[in-house]
Formats: C-alpha cells, structure tokens, sequence
C-alpha cells in the first residue's frame, strides 16, 4: 500500500485503509494465501533469516530458488530479494555507559534492524552529533505488514505490543524517532484506529511522541558545521510520509550541506509499495518508469539520491542501478567532527 490517496484523493479517502479491511474479509471468509502469510509474518522471517543470513542470502540468488518462488507465492523472479544482515542493528548497539538520561528514542524497526542496520547505525550517529542521548527500546515489529496485508487481528495485538513496549518513553516525553515512514505511519495513523479504550489512549500518546528522525534533526541541525558533500541531492520522498508530514523537513535538513542544491523530485510513487512489486512486477516498474526512474537516469558526477524508504531505495537501485541513501547516512559523514556519537 503507498497511502499517496490519503493525501491526493479530493475527499480524503483512506484508500490503503479500506482496501486492509477488504483483505480482512476475505481473510475471515475465504481464508489467505501462504505469500500474504508470509509478508505478514515478516517479524519471524526477518528474525529467522537474519540469523541464516549467509545461507539464506545465497540460496536467494539461485535461479531455482527464484522460480520457486514465483511458482509457490507469485515473487517475481526477476525481482532480487532484499539481502539479510548476519548481525541486526539491536545485536550491534552497544548501549551507553555513560549515566546520562536518554533525551530521544530510536525505533528499531524490522527492515532496518534486520536488512540494513547501517541505516539506523547511522541515524543514531547522526543525533549524537547533534547532542542527543540516544536509547533504543527492545525490538517490536510495528505491525505494518499485517496492516497492509489485511491480517487485522494480528495487526491490533502486534500495535498493543508496540505501544507497551514505546508507552514509558512517551510519557517519559523522550521523542520517539524513525527511521522508516510505513512504520512511523503506522504507530501515527493505524495504531490509534485498530485499538479501543486504554490501550487506544495509550497508542495516542506514543503517536503524539512519534517523528521521522529527520523531522527531529532537521530543528537541531541549526549552526552545525558541516564538510562539503555532494553538489546536488535528489531526494524522494515515500508515500507515507508525503501524506502525513510532507517531506519540507527533510529538505530543510538536507540543506545544511554547504554550497548543495537538494532538489525534491515531484516523483510520485516509486511503484513498489511493500510486497506489491514482487508480484505485479510490469505494473511495478510502469509506475516507477512515469516519473522516476528517468530523473535518476544519467546522473551527473557530485549527485546523490536519497530516499527515506527501504521498499523505494531497493525498487531505484533494481531499475536504475543508483543506490539511495538515507539523510542519516549522508549526513553522519559530514561533521566537521565525526568523533561524536
């Protein structure tokens, strides 16, 4: 689901919400589909192939493999599957030993912590160079993917999880950060609608506590002293948070790199959308091929793509061969002093 109707269609239907709860019905009614299952449960497969890694990453790339997949639960085979790390970003933080109160929250979340933990390594880089005291909660999957697969009930138990494990960070007024906008946008707009009574209070407060770490750092980074970087960055914004926050802040933060333009592409989706591009491969890279892909063709030297998106950062690389980077990972290398953090 790309959740771009919630911000264009001119009522403001929530397209991506009713088309989860169509899949709950059918669900409920006819049974699921061992691939929707599957994408559901993304929190054990992630778990399981993390600690698999070596193995499952080279089994992914036989050409067996693929045509399995493809056969059993309609992947793609053209498309690549997103490589598991052999250690996450939970089993590599060391937490501080320094006794100082955390002052902001950095989610884990399961693409991330799982596929690219550089990502949030950096993110956490990143807000210690601009002064915050970082803690990470212990790893819960927001539910997103239940949500967009229409596994409602699981996805309601999965955000009571969730917002047990964030609520204490909420209410002790620590803000909440993301790194990836499907899982800010869940524990913001799905969460406070798939529960009732306390625990949706609950879930309200830590969404009012939540923000994309760039949002954050895009008001701390005033008066910071950067290194040149790159001369241009186009950024792409994901859908999730074009409908709720815009991506200004972003740009703002980007910004600060000295003597950079930061360009933000009227891009719309990328087209890949979660697990959508693995099935609907054509129509995936038809989307993609509207407006995208060609402003990232032929690039010119000193220009850098950043996309805040794990979905839209595999789905560029796979069509265009650039690979995006986060503002995090930009950014966190061009401190003027790089030791803090």
């Amino acid at each position: 689901e790309c959740k771009a109707c919630k911000r264009e269609c001119p009522t403001g239907v929530d397209m991506a919400r009713l088309k989860s709860e169509v899949l709950h019905q059918i669900h409920q009614q006819h049974g699921s589909a061992l691939a929707d299952r599957l994408v559901a449960d993304m929190e054990r497969v992630s778990r399981w192939g993390s600690r698999l890694a070596p193995l499952i990453n080279w089994a992914g790339k036989l050409g067996l493999t693929r045509q399995l997949n493809e056969q059993l639960l309609g992947f793609d085979r053209r498309r690549p599957l997103p490589t598991f790390a052999g250690r996450s970003f939970l089993a590599q933080w060391q937490v501080p030993t320094e006794d100082t109160k955390p002052t902001v929250a950095l989610f884990a979340d399961t693409f991330n912590n799982f596929y690219e933990p550089a990502h949030l390594a950096a993110a956490a880089t990143l807000l210690g160079q601009l002064g915050a005291t970082v803690t990470v909660p212990p790893f819960v999957c927001c539910g997103r993917p239940q949500i967009s697969k229409g596994f409602l009930d699981k996805a309601a138990a999965q955000a009571a999880a969730t917002t047990r494990t964030l609520l204490p960070l909420a209410q002790a007024g620590l803000p909440i950060l993301f790194v990836e906008p499907s899982c800010y946008s869940a524990v913001v707009d799905d969460h406070p609608r798939l529960l009732r009574g306390e625990a949706q209070s609950n879930a309200q407060q830590v969404a009012a506590a939540a923000q994309l770490v760039d949002t954050w750092a895009a008001t701390a980074m005033q008066q910071q002293t950067l290194h040149a970087g790159p001369k241009r960055v186009l950024y792409h914004g994901h859908c999730h948070q074009k409908a709720l926050v815009g991506t200004q802040a972003a740009v703002k933060l980007l910004s600060a790199i000295p003597d950079c333009e930061v360009v933000a592409l009227d891009s719309g989706c990328c087209g890949m959308a979660g697990s959508f591009g693995y099935q609907h491969y054509e129509i995936s890279q038809a989307i993609g091929e509207q407006r995208l892909f060609p402003a990232l063709r032929d690039l010119p030297t000193a220009t850098t793509v950043v996309a805040p998106g794990f979905s839209c950062r595999h789905q560029i690389e796979h069509f265009t061969g650039v690979r995006a980077e986060t503002a995090s990972s930009l950014l966190a290398t061009l401190f003027e002093d790089n030791r803090r953090g």
